[in-house]
């Protein structure tokens, strides 16, 4: 964030930890703010910094997720690679049916759409009424 946004170094960890908290995501939230940035290169350098080579394969996990006779989905905040990235190390990839993962396309297509809804829910709140031209359905 640091070398990509202009953000004061003293507020980075800070921001991040309440964004995340605030809103799941930090990305979410700085794109709400109006920062401006190529999603993908996020996720890359953030996730490809974390320490994946820590984790080890889990078999009393793995054996206890397969004894469950109920469809299994991981949802997830982070994109698919990084997800699918730790399900491998843990062992664990074919343990589950599907993976549900962010993708920043869905949420900057919901904040464009919240956009559009706001500025059409103000125009409607700040134009008199005779001045709309409401057809009936």
């Amino acid at each position: 964030m640091l070398h990509h946004l202009p953000i004061e170094e003293s507020q980075v960890p800070t921001m991040c930890l309440d964004l995340y908290k605030e809103h799941g995501t930090t990305m979410a939230r700085l794109k709400a703010l109006g920062f401006e940035f190529d999603d993908n290169a996020f996720h890359a350098y953030f996730h490809g910094r974390l320490p994946y080579e820590t984790l080890k394969p889990d078999p009393f996990l793995r054996n206890m997720l397969l004894t469950i006779p109920h469809r299994k989905i991981v949802f997830t905040n982070a994109d698919k690679a990084p997800a699918a990235k730790v399900l491998k190390r843990l062992g664990l990839e074919d343990c589950f049916e599907g993976l549900d993962a962010f993708q920043a396309e869905k949420v900057m297509e919901t904040l464009r759409q919240l956009a559009e809804d706001a500025h059409t829910i103000y125009y409607l709140l700040n134009t008199p009424t005779e001045k709309l031209s409401i057809h009936p359905i």
